[in-house]
C-alpha cells in the first residue's frame, strides 16, 4: 500500500511537470510607439535663406508627422504652419517678424533649427495729382510708372494714406458737392465715396481713420465703413494742430500745437501727444519745425530755417542730432519708406526733386520728378 502512494505520487508529480514544459513562457508585448513619443523631426535645410514677410518656405527633414501640431518662430514671431508632410513643412512668414533664429516646437520640446535673414515686404510709393488722379512711382527713381486712377476734380486734401488692412488709398474729398470720406482700393482700382464732415486732416493709427476737427477744436474717430464720427477721442483746444502722425510703438497721435499772439506776432510752439489708450494730452516746449516723420519708431524734423533734418527725442522733443543738411530747396510730402530705410520727399527749386536720405549712410539722392501734390508710401 506504501508503494502505490509513492508510485501515484511520483505520477502526479511527472504530469505536472510535463504539463509546466508544453506551455511557453509569455513573451513581453512591446510598446508601440506613439506620436507623441517619435523622434523629434530632423531638419536638413530651408528652401530659401533670404525671404521676404509673406513668403512660404519650406522646411525639409525627416520624422514630421502631418496629424501632429508644430510650431515655427521667427526671432520670436509665430509663423502660420500651411502644409506637414513627413519629409517637409511648409510655413508662411508673418509681418512682424525680423531676421534671427527660428524656432520648432511640439509637445512641448523646442529646438533651434537655423537662422534666416528676413527683408520687409518692399514699400510702394503712389502720389496723387492735384485735381487729377492717383499714379504709382517708381520707389529708387520717382518717376511715374502707371496710372492708378482718375479721381475727378474736387480736392483730395491734406493726410492721404495707404491703409494695410484694406488696401486701400483714403483721404478726404471736398468739392461744391460736400466732404467725402474717399477710398480707392489699389488692386480693384474700385473708389468709394462715403459723406462726412469736414476736416482738417486725416490720420490713420492701428489701422483705423481718425481726423483733426479743427472747427470744434477735437480730434474724433471715424467709422471707416460709413464715414460716420464714431467718438471724440479728446479735445485739444483752440491752438492750431499741424504735422500731425501716429507713432506706433507708444500708440500716440504727435504733431506741433502753435499758440499765436496776433498782438505781438509771437509763435509758441508745443509737441503734441495724445495717447490713444488712456486718451491723455501731454504737451511740451518744441522749437518748431516745417515737418515731421516717424521712421523705425523714432521721430524726425524738417528744420527749414537751418535747411536741415534733425532727430528728436519722442518723449521730449529735444533735438538730438543733426541727420543731413538739405541744401536751399523746401522738402515737402515727407514720408518713411520702411523697407528701403528712406526718408522721403518732394525738394522744389528751380525744378522738382525727388529726395532720398538713407538713414544707415545719411546719404543723399536726388533725381528729377514731376510736381506732386502729395506722395503716399504703403509700408507693410
Amino acid at each position: 500500500m506504501k508503494a502505490l502512494k509513492i508510485f501515484l505520487t511520483l505520477f502526479c508529480m511527472g504530469v505536472i511537470v510535463s504539463c509546466s514544459k508544453d506551455e511557453p513562457a509569455p513573451v513581453p508585448t512591446k510598446e508601440q510607439p506613439t506620436p507623441q513619443q517619435t523622434n523629434f523631426p530632423t531638419v536638413k535645410n530651408f528652401s530659401a535663406q533670404e525671404v521676404i514677410v509673406g513668403d512660404i518656405i519650406t522646411i525639409e527633414g525627416e520624422n514630421f508627422i502631418p496629424s501632429q501640431t508644430y510650431t515655427i518662430t521667427f526671432n520670436g514671431v509665430k509663423g502660420t504652419i500651411k502644409e506637414v508632410t513627413s519629409n517637409h513643412l511648409k510655413v508662411e512668414i508673418p509681418e512682424e517678424a525680423t531676421s534671427g533664429e527660428v524656432i520648432l516646437s511640439s509637445n512641448e520640446t523646442s529646438k533651434s533649427i537655423g537662422r534666416l535673414t528676413i527683408l520687409p515686404k518692399p514699400s510702394v510709393l503712389y502720389a496723387y495729382v492735384a485735381y487729377s488722379k492717383i499714379v504709382k512711382l517708381d520707389l529708387q527713381t520717382g518717376k511715374e510708372l502707371e496710372t492708378v486712377a482718375e479721381i475727378g476734380k474736387e480736392y483730395l486734401g491734406s493726410g492721404i494714406y495707404y491703409l494695410n488692412s484694406t488696401n486701400e488709398i483714403v483721404g478726404i474729398q471736398s468739392g461744391n458737392s460736400g466732404h467725402y470720406l474717399f477710398k480707392l482700393n489699389v488692386t480693384t482700382k474700385e473708389i468709394v465715396r462715403l459723406p462726412c464732415n469736414l476736416y482738417e486732416k486725416l490720420i490713420i493709427a492701428n489701422n483705423e481713420p481718425y481726423a483733426y476737427d479743427r472747427g470744434n477744436h477735437k480730434i474724433v474717430k471715424l467709422d471707416l465703413q460709413t464715414g460716420k464720427e464714431i467718438e471724440t477721442i479728446a479735445e485739444v483746444g483752440n491752438d492750431y494742430l499741424s504735422h500731425i502722425r501716429f507713432s506706433k510703438s507708444t500708440n500716440e497721435i504727435i504733431g506741433e500745437q502753435t499758440k499765436y499772439n496776433a498782438e505781438t506776432s509771437e509763435r509758441k510752439n508745443s509737441l503734441f501727444k495724445l495717447n490713444l489708450t488712456t486718451k491723455q494730452i501731454v504737451k511740451a516746449p518744441f522749437n518748431g519745425y516745417e515737418r515731421l516723420v516717424i521712421a523705425n519708431d523714432e521721430l524726425y524734423a524738417f528744420d527749414w530755417g537751418n535747411r536741415k533734418i534733425v532727430k528728436l527725442d519722442l518723449s521730449t522733443g529735444k533735438e538730438l542730432e543733426t541727420i543731413v543738411e538739405t541744401g536751399k530747396g523746401y522738402l515737402d510730402h515727407i514720408q518713411f519708406s520702411k523697407s528701403t530705410n528712406e526718408i522721403i520727399g518732394i525738394q522744389s527749386g528751380t525744378e522738382e526733386i525727388f529726395f532720398k536720405l538713407k538713414l544707415k549712410t545719411k546719404r543723399i539722392t536726388r533725381t528729377p520728378t514731376k510736381n506732386y501734390e502729395n506722395l503716399i508710401i504703403a509700408n507693410y
